[in-house]
């Protein structure tokens, strides 16, 4: 399709796609090659006839669907001229219009990919979150001391190659999960796995104070991937920034599966937080929560601005839209299975972990708070997918 247009147009033309409601495909307008790269808008219909062609929203506009494609009626007569991109003869060189992207990349490699960060990732880095022809693919590294375990050797910029250990050895240092650099090599560091457990940091300076916090009685489930409790053990310790003194409420839910009842609670620890600068809770052994990997935290407090956050309802880009309830007391917290509201807040966050022969450390950070678990038997895969990018 690209030589077909290169060979017929002098100046680069306009490519549009329809869709076909005999088989629910999308096709090139004019042909029948299937299109294979999408980049729709959040709230795209795309499997209507109704909406059965689609057009992009400028770049460089002010809507929250800038450069994304959205659908629309082929027959509508007031809407403009439908498109998905235009191709020039010559082949288009994209830009980053932040001189920070692969910085970015190299601290957070899904940063192009996130949900809530590919808004931001494809507005001011272009060129480091979409191939062009000015960029080199990225190979899988020649080592013997680690494995690859996504799905393709070859990647291109923005994309992420994700690696593992050997099983019965630790990562003692790099990333396991490093995106495609626009020079063809692949961001952050080389994972390092030994067979003694050592200590690993990321992102533990992110935890600061928040010019907001989180609402009294007001219970956040930080029921999204950044957020997860990433592997079985037990919480042995908090971490948190609190704007005033107040007591936090931290409980753990794992989901049930059923449509019904989504989660039941697994465990909760209550504490006074301390306000300014970074404090920790040390769980006692007897109130340590043990927690399975794809469990969630929710956070709730009975006094006002305690917990430091920043909320982004109504924001352009709601990067961190979760789970959002009321609860009057702890009572209620531990009795809820179903979260029917959703807020948007933004958090501090980062991660360390620290492996030991048994049994085994893991700190994960989360909206100006954190954890540590005790996690027995680790063979330690951490990725510092950190949520929150500053432009």
């Amino acid at each position: 399709m690209n030589d077909f247009y290169r060979s017929n147009y002098a100046h680069g033309m306009w490519i549009s796609g329809e869709f076909s409601a005999v088989n629910g495909h999308w096709y090139y307008t004019g042909t029948m090659e299937q299109m294979d790269y999408f980049n729709w808008t959040l709230g795209a219909v795309t499997d209507s006839a109704d909406k059965n062609c689609v057009k992009m929203t400028a770049e460089y506009s002010w809507t929250h669907d800038a450069g994304a494609w959205k659908t629309l009626n082929c027959d509508d007569t007031v809407a403009v001229a439908p498109y998905v991109c235009q191709i020039d003869i010559q082949g288009a060189e994209l830009f980053d219009r932040s001189d920070r992207c692969q910085a970015i990349l190299a601290k957070t490699p899904y940063f192009c990919t996130n949900t809530g960060t590919r808004y931001v990732a494809h507005l001011y880095c272009g060129r480091s979150c979409d191939r062009d022809n000015a960029t080199a693919p990225c190979d899988e590294p020649q080592s013997s001391t680690y494995n690859r375990t996504s799905d393709s050797p070859t990647l291109g910029s923005g994309e992420v190659m994700t690696f593992s250990c050997p099983g019965g050895q630790y990562l003692a240092g790099g990333n396991l999960a490093r995106a495609c650099g626009v020079n063809g090599t692949l961001l952050g560091d080389e994972p390092v796995c030994t067979d003694t457990p050592k200590t690993m940091n990321m992102k533990t300076e992110s935890l600061r104070r928040r010019p907001h916090a989180i609402r009294a009685f007001g219970v956040y489930v930080l029921d999204n991937d950044a957020y997860r409790i990433p592997v079985r053990g037990n919480i042995t310790r908090w971490f948190y920034y609190c704007n005033t003194d107040g007591y936090l409420n931290i409980a753990i839910f794992r989901k049930t599966g059923n449509t019904r009842n989504r989660y039941i609670h697994v465990g909760t620890n209550t504490f006074i937080c301390e306000a300014g600068y970074k404090r920790e809770y040390v769980v006692p052994q007897t109130s340590q929560i043990s927690a399975e990997a794809g469990d969630v935290i929710a956070l709730m407090s009975p006094q006002h601005h305690t917990l430091s956050a920043n909320p982004c309802n109504g924001a352009s880009n709601e990067i961190m839209v979760i789970p959002f309830t009321w609860a009057v007391n702890v009572t209620i917290l531990q009795s809820l299975t179903m979260f029917p509201n959703t807020t948007c807040m933004v958090p501090s966050f980062g991660q360390e972990g620290r492996a030991r022969p048994t049994p085994t450390y893991f700190r994960f950070l989360a909206p100006s708070f954190c954890h540590e678990s005790l996690i027995p038997g680790l063979d330690l895969e951490i990725q510092s997918d950190n949520f929150l990018v500053t432009m």
